[in-house]
């Protein structure tokens, strides 16, 4: 977005539209709990490939930014259910002794997944540009929808399908034991602090380092790793 405008209001609304759909995130679970985990999963990364290619298109085409970040804003929406599905589907894949390891690891490759990609992100945007970027990304997801569709898993019984009640009262009842622990308290409102403080930062970096520092998307995405290798440390 800032390569294409050199605005830093564009970024900014660059940076709401991956942002803002998290708040979707507060509810999405209580539905997702009501749905196969598979089949959503399957679903809403399809969507998201689409999306992705829509994305390839309106950028190849050279598209009004209102385009980029409408599609930006319901990539990051359809996430929102996705996440939830997949934490969800971890415990009928492993079992019960080694859910505490699997999700170790979970959020160990989650986190080297990320520096990676930023490492390498910021080289292929460099080389190969924006729009083959975001065509190869929704290759991936169609990638991960292949895996799931080869599982073989029995279907959900209706017992796992929690949900048939109000979505108010489950909602509610949610809030209600995450904030019975003190210890979830403390560390829930430690999360909000630091996303709060980084939500802008990634946006100050991105504007400083092809700003003032008239650096690459290269130099960015070693700098985003930064973060990232702290994150797996």
């Amino acid at each position: 977005m800032y390569s294409r405008t050199g605005s830093k209001a564009a970024l900014t609304l660059a940076g709401l539209a991956v942002t803002v759909p998290a708040l979707a995130g507060l509810f999405s679970g209580v539905w997702v709990d009501r749905w196969p985990k598979v089949p959503t999963m399957v679903a809403t990364d399809v969507l998201r490939a689409l999306l992705c290619l829509a994305l390839y298109l309106v950028t190849a085409a050279g598209a009004p930014v209102a385009w980029l970040l409408l599609l930006v804003l319901l990539l990051q929406l359809a996430g929102t259910f996705a996440s939830p599905a997949l934490l969800a589907f971890l415990p009928r894949v492993v079992a019960l002794g080694e859910l505490p390891a699997a999700s170790g690891l979970f959020q160990s490759g989650t986190g080297l997944a990320q520096l990676g990609g930023m490492l390498a992100g910021g080289i292929l945007l460099d080389l190969l540009g924006a729009p083959l970027l975001f065509l190869l990304d929704g290759l991936s997801f169609l990638v991960y929808v292949a895996g799931l569709v080869l599982l073989r898993l029995p279907p959900e019984s209706r017992a796992e399908l929690r949900g048939g009640g109000s979505l108010l009262a489950e909602w509610l009842a949610g809030f209600r034991l995450l904030f019975r622990s003190r210890m979830v308290r403390r560390v829930l409102l430690a999360t909000v602090v630091a996303n709060f403080a980084l939500a802008p930062t990634d946006l100050l970096l991105t504007a400083w380092v092809k700003g003032p520092l008239g650096g690459s998307a290269a130099l960015l995405g070693v700098v985003y790793g930064g973060f990232f290798a702290g994150m797996v440390g």
